[in-house]
């Protein structure tokens, strides 16, 4: 073939490409953005906070085409996040994964949920910042403000008093979660990996994939699947797949011994078997102030309240909240 008709067959082959991916960002824009619509006018009425569109050269430039040294080192189940810089801003882009057990279709469904949900709590300053998507590829790509995953490691790096103003932060975030807008939201995924620090370490709440939305007039819902972290799952959720605000309330009791004890729940349920003797073991073995140590033990009879087998004696996330606060009000 004659150097300039190779030319030429090359750059038909190139436009015949990009003719094809420009129709088929296309058709996943169209496709995206209709289910993700629904899914807010479903939700809460159409009502959501402006996010913006990212393209998606845009956000292949921002993380270096999703390098692997830009990942945080949290690992999720069906996405990673990738640290990154746009219009010099330090943004945090979770791209979700087509794994062999999950068709397309399964991923888009949790991925609209995630962003109506959080496009709806952006206002408040203790859930992670939805900014924007990208809507031109198969699943949708989310793009948040930046924050960094809190993690056993950190805890026990964070001075006490740190530590209780996050505590406190989150029951807060919860609490709005469910009593904030026009519907009782259940988050189902309450645990440290989904809790992000800023850099002034304010807590801020993420990942609203498996939430749900509780019917107006109703307490609860039965889930016909279990998701979820195991250790941190609510007991009548694991038996019967019931899902009420109080089964956040216990995971939310698990996050707390988390806190209290700098260690793995499942790590220390097989040293120490029961909730009751876990918080004991810790009070007995930390070498605290006077003062830390009456906050710990306040601390302690907290969680094993919102613990409780039965879910009708666990405290509602706002008498929570507010007990965190009155400890952190003793000195």
């Amino acid at each position: 073939m004659p150097f300039h008709a190779e030319q030429t067959h090359l750059a038909i082959n190139f436009n015949m490409r990009w003719w094809k991916r420009k129709k088929e960002r296309e058709r996943f824009f169209l496709k995206n953005g209709g289910k993700m619509l629904e899914q807010i006018i479903t939700s809460f009425n159409g009502k959501c906070n402006p996010i913006r569109s990212f393209s998606e050269e845009e956000l292949i430039e921002t993380t270096n085409n999703y390098d692997d040294g830009r990942k945080l080192l949290h690992r999720h189940r069906n996405f990673y996040v990738y640290e990154g810089t746009n219009e010099s801003r330090s943004v945090l882009v979770k791209k979700f994964i087509i794994q062999h057990y999950t068709t397309p279709e399964e991923i888009l469904e949790l991925v609209t949920n995630d962003i109506a949900i959080a496009s709806n709590m952006s206002n408040h300053s203790n859930f992670l910042k939805l900014l924007g998507c990208c809507l031109e590829t198969e699943v949708p790509i989310l793009v948040y403000e930046s924050g960094v995953n809190l993690s056993h490691e950190m805890i026990n790096s964070l001075p006490w008093e740190t530590k209780l103003r996050i505590a406190n932060e989150m029951a807060n975030a919860f609490a709005y979660l469910h009593y904030g807008t026009s519907r009782i939201i259940i988050h189902t995924n309450i645990k440290i990996g989904n809790i992000y620090l800023n850099q002034d370490n304010i807590a801020k709440v993420s990942d609203f994939q498996t939430s749900v939305l509780i019917p107006l007039g109703k307490t609860h819902v039965d889930a016909e699947v279990i998701s979820g972290t195991t250790g941190y799952l609510a007991p009548e959720y694991l038996e019967n797949g019931r899902l009420s605000e109080k089964s956040d309330v216990f995971s939310f009791g698990i996050v707390l011994m988390d806190i209290l004890t700098g260690k793995k729940i499942l790590k220390l349920q097989k040293q120490c078997g029961r909730f009751d003797d876990i918080v004991q073991h810790h009070l007995k073995n930390s070498v605290l102030t006077e003062e830390i140590r009456r906050q710990e033990i306040q601390l302690g009879e907290l969680i094993l309240k919102c613990v409780r087998d039965d879910p009708d004696g666990r405290p509602t996330m706002q008498e929570a909240a507010q007990a965190i606060k009155s400890i952190r009000n003793m000195f």
